[in-house]
């Protein structure tokens, strides 16, 4: 049940950047990449929180949105990075003749919807590095048990065995 609040949320925090995107997508609105990144990622990540909303088999839901989900993340980061932190410095609001012109909305659901991606980016991070480590130690101790020995023999001239 809250997987299913979490996913409509997510749904409609993603339309809702997509639709910034797009109603401020005109040359006299905003002439940064803002408004590109705001739509492809609010499309993206909408269309992952519609298939865990829709109720598909959660087999193919988890492998869609654990596994596929992280590394676009980081490509939007990336992007997203570019598209806003890096032209805030030239960003006018006040002169629309200005190349960097861009109105208030975009760049602010550009940066929030960063910072959001990069949270969600860096949970997943830590999620993979945390199984990484667990299985490392469920392995060592596994060859513990199986050998007797404390570490395994490639770790013999790094590591001092007590």
């Amino acid at each position: 049940m809250l997987e299913r609040v979490h996913a409509a949320l997510d749904l409609m925090f993603q339309i809702l950047l997509a639709s910034v995107g797009l109603m401020y997508s005109k040359e006299e609105d905003c002439k940064l990449p803002v408004v590109n990144y705001l739509m492809a990622s609010g499309v993206v990540f909408a269309l992952f929180a519609a298939l865990r909303l829709s109720g598909v088999d959660p087999t193919v839901c988890q492998f869609q949105v654990n596994n596929l989900q992280p590394f676009l993340t980081l490509g939007f980061v990336l992007w997203g990075r570019s598209a806003t932190w890096a032209q805030l410095s030239q960003w006018t609001v006040t002169d629309v003749s200005s190349p960097d012109y861009c109105r208030l909305l975009p760049m602010a659901a550009g940066v929030v919807a960063l910072v959001v991606q990069m949270v969600f980016f860096f949970y997943a991070l830590l999620s993979m590095v945390g199984v990484l480590v667990v299985a490392f130690l469920f392995w060592v101790i596994a060859y513990t048990f199986i050998t007797g020995s404390v570490l395994p023999h490639f770790f013999q001239g790094v590591v001092p065995n007590p």
